[in-house]
């Protein structure tokens, strides 16, 4: 064989190499990748392949879906157990509704965790915080006012630290939606007919009110029943 030739083939099995390692860096997230640069255990929650499927009914999900993340993880937790005795992971959690495992594993775990294949993706564990800089929105007097089956989800206590819907938008697909109601009236700032190409909002029905109400009503004909009593409305007739 000619040196060429030679050349021609390590240049290959070079890249293939490359490749390789190129697409198991690829499941590791950027997040990731950057506080593996510190050199210390990152915090990160590995998602594996085999994700669940099942057609059963819901009263059988949840003992098959901790069988399947026992079973399916079972090769990955002796090796996080391992590597634990190490000093290379700790703070090991798996989870069983999404088929994962929550690990504080060092940089040279997390390489050898992204090159196997069950495993899809590794993400940073990082903290979610609530946003602080809130204002309230909803009135004591709609506060009283809420109906008892508010009460019971404890909506008033999501109003009453700010969270009431404002800022955000609901889609009703629906019989439609009379934007005239007062407990949503100027809140259906969207509109779509799919049925009659009318360019107002209306409602034939009455059912797409219901659950535009149920969705934002905020009293003002009477006793708050919506859940968020500031959310804005997209109204779409099919």
């Amino acid at each position: 064989m000619s040196n060429l030739k030679k050349l021609i083939i390590i240049a290959v099995v070079i890249s293939v190499l490359l490749l390789n390692t190129e697409a198991s860096s690829d499941k590791t997230s950027i997040n990731v990748k950057s506080q593996m640069l510190k050199g210390e255990k990152v915090r990160i929650i590995v998602i594996l392949k085999d994700q669940p499927s099942f057609n059963v009914p819901s009263g059988n999900v949840v003992p098959l879906l901790k069988r399947h993340a026992t079973n399916s993880q079972h090769n990955i937790a002796v090796l996080l157990n391992e590597e634990n005795k190490r000093d290379k992971a700790d703070k090991i959690k798996q989870f069983w509704i999404l088929n994962a495992i929550a690990v504080n594993a060092s940089p040279e775990l997390i390489e050898q965790l992204s090159a196997r294949d069950d495993v899809d993706s590794i993400e940073l564990d990082s903290q979610v915080h609530m946003i602080e800089d809130y204002s309230v929105q909803v009135s004591q007097g709609q506060i009283v006012n809420a109906t008892t089956e508010i009460k019971r989800i404890n909506a008033a206590k999501a109003w009453e630290i700010g969270i009431d819907g404002t800022g955000i938008n609901v889609s009703v697909i629906d019989t439609g939606i009379f934007a005239n109601h007062s407990d949503i009236s100027g809140r259906v700032i969207k509109w779509v007919d799919y049925v009659n190409s009318q360019s107002l909002p209306y409602d034939d029905h009455g059912h797409g009110t219901h659950v535009a109400g149920t969705v934002g009503g905020n009293g003002a004909g009477g006793l708050m029943s919506g859940v968020a009593p500031n959310v804005s409305l997209f109204g779409l007739k099919s």
